[in-house]
């Protein structure tokens, strides 16, 4: 998953050097990240170059305004590799290529799982165990299970339990 984000800002820092500030031109580029929710990230790289007005036709695979030496797969590459990509560019006023990653980690058989939340979100009031113990998958919830089947150890250490908790408790 890193080796994507580093292809798709690589593409977005070339195209803006090459592109946007073409010829050596002084300029600036920006790269900045945002994290949300742990797993949810913004890519954002912006030039103040020359920018350029037919989005459409830049982001067809193939078109190079670089000649052969190019691919002109760029934002085709970063499409692919990003859950959204969002490019804004205006003639003399520079280009905003911004991408959204989504990385919900797969839940695993025998995968350890921390617990988080309170004891009524995590739906294990009736047992001794706390908030923050770890579990062990016992079924990979599918995509649209809101629950997965894990066991947890009690809190005196001596037995453990089985049963549902919500998804979206869970802490990797």
């Amino acid at each position: 998953q890193v080796g994507d984000l580093e292809v798709c800002v690589s593409e977005a820092f070339s195209n803006a050097v090459e592109y946007g500030l073409p010829n050596n031109t002084d300029g600036t580029i920006t790269v900045s990240a945002q994290l949300r929710n742990r797993y949810s990230l913004t890519l954002v790289v912006r030039d103040n170059g020359k920018g350029f007005d037919n989005i459409n036709q830049a982001m067809q695979p193939m078109f190079s305004t670089g000649g052969s030496a190019h691919s002109g797969m760029g934002f085709t590459i970063m499409e692919s590799f990003s859950n959204k990509l969002t490019v804004k560019s205006k003639p003399g006023a520079g280009t905003v290529v911004t991408m959204h990653f989504d990385y919900r980690p797969v839940i695993k058989e025998g995968m350890t799982v921390w617990l988080s939340g309170d004891s009524a979100d995590l739906g294990i009031t009736d047992y001794n165990v706390r908030v923050g113990s770890a579990a062990k998958v016992v079924r990979p919830p599918n995509k649209s299970d809101k629950k997965v089947l894990v066991t947890i150890d009690t809190i005196d250490g001596d037995s453990n339990v089985t049963t549902y908790v919500k998804r979206s408790t869970l802490r990797f």
